[in-house]
């Protein structure tokens, strides 16, 4: 798809711009009423037409996705043969006032 350029940028803008303040001022239950739709299906058909006009964003082309080609990664996994590191830490560590291996209490001071 081409990518659109400032100046039709610009004017979808202006145009969106244009079709909310029309909305904002509309009487939505009596236009649907004078033309026989449900006030649901009236709002549906207004966001269908809405969605039509929008100007969307340009996709990457192929080219620009990289040696992937749109794919995404895995993350690679370490081989089963590593060694794994011991968790346990080198000192012991109680909870907040608990003894100390010297016998004396923790405390944090303030």
């Amino acid at each position: 798809r081409p990518v659109p350029k400032v100046t039709e940028l610009l004017a979808a803008v202006a145009d969106q711009k244009e079709n909310i303040k029309e909305l904002e001022l509309q009487d939505f239950e009596m236009r649907a009423t004078l033309r026989g739709q449900s006030l649901f299906q009236y709002v549906r058909d207004i966001e269908a037409q809405f969605e039509a006009e929008r100007v969307r964003p340009p996709e990457p082309a192929l080219a620009d996705l990289g040696r992937t080609g749109g794919q995404t990664r895995r993350p690679t996994r370490m081989p089963a043969s590593s060694p794994q590191r011991a968790s346990s830490p080198s000192r012991p560590q109680g909870r907040k006032g608990s003894p100390t291996p010297s016998g004396t209490t923790s405390r944090r001071f303030s």
